[in-house]
């Protein structure tokens, strides 16, 4: 299914900030508080919005006693966020989740987090994997400086590699050259391609969101490529103990 969602925020000085949705398939939201500055509304306020969100969706259902849940993809021309649920709780120690796996996106960027019971000190993988020596490594220790080990002119423009940041230091390693590293290479060009089209949709504010709907719909090529890494993601999620990925991200991790 496709679902889009466009949300415009308006100020109003006796009210603060309110944000009215416009969804196709429709979605009828009543008035409630967001946060203490911003209130959802079911009414369009008068005048124009002071800021603009557009998120197209696509997800799918699986059938009942299936291994996975739901597959909801988040489009973006910066890139895309798919998430794979899996039924059942996560619990421990203090954090608790519904059972999931994350691969998510951003330009030469893919974080990655899946839950898995018994790993490290909360039950869940965590990866950062980048390609190429095009990456801003200006917040990679602690999140807010420069990393100290990573030197961009080492790495090849079409290297695959993984970084972590912990308490003990920073870890670099690069995926060695195999068959799933071969298909992280097409993962990160499917995901682009699919991206690049999406960024036609998500900026089109003049369009009717039940227009734009029935054009991504219409786009079978992108729609067909999504499936493709959906399929992937699957397998990723399967074999986990066995990837190239889960090795590399699990010496980055350890201390």
């Amino acid at each position: 299914m496709v679902k889009v969602r466009r949300n415009l925020f308006f100020f109003e000085l006796k009210q603060g900030y309110l944000r009215y949705s416009e969804n196709s398939p429709e979605e009828k939201e009543c008035d409630h508080q967001i946060c203490n500055c911003t209130k959802a509304v079911s009414i369009r306020p008068d005048g124009e919005p002071t800021q603009k969100q557009q998120y197209i969706e696509y997800i799918k259902e699986y059938p009942k006693n299936s291994k996975f849940e739901k597959f909801e993809v988040t489009l973006s021309g910066d890139g895309c966020n798919f998430t794979l649920r899996i039924p059942g709780k996560h619990y421990y120690h203090k954090w608790t989740s519904n059972n999931h796996a994350y691969f998510w996106f951003k330009h030469d960027s893919l974080q990655i987090e899946i839950t898995k019971p018994e790993f490290n000190e909360v039950g869940c993988f965590f990866g950062h994997m980048y390609l190429g020596n095009k990456i801003d490594i200006s917040k990679f220790f602690n999140g807010h400086s420069k990393s100290r080990i990573v030197d961009l002119s080492k790495i090849g423009s079409n290297e695959l590699w993984m970084h972590y940041n912990h308490s003990e230091g920073e870890k670099i390693i690069s995926l060695r050259e195999c068959k799933e590293t071969d298909r992280w290479h097409e993962v990160f060009t499917l995901q682009k391609e699919i991206a690049e089209k999406a960024r036609t949709y998500e900026n089109d504010y003049d369009s009717l969101v039940v227009d734009i709907r029935k054009r991504v719909k219409k786009e079978k090529g992108m729609l067909e490529k999504i499936e493709t890494l959906r399929e992937w993601f699957e397998k990723v999620f399967t074999n986990l103990d066995e990837t190239e990925m889960f090795a590399c991200g699990k010496y980055c991790y350890e201390k």
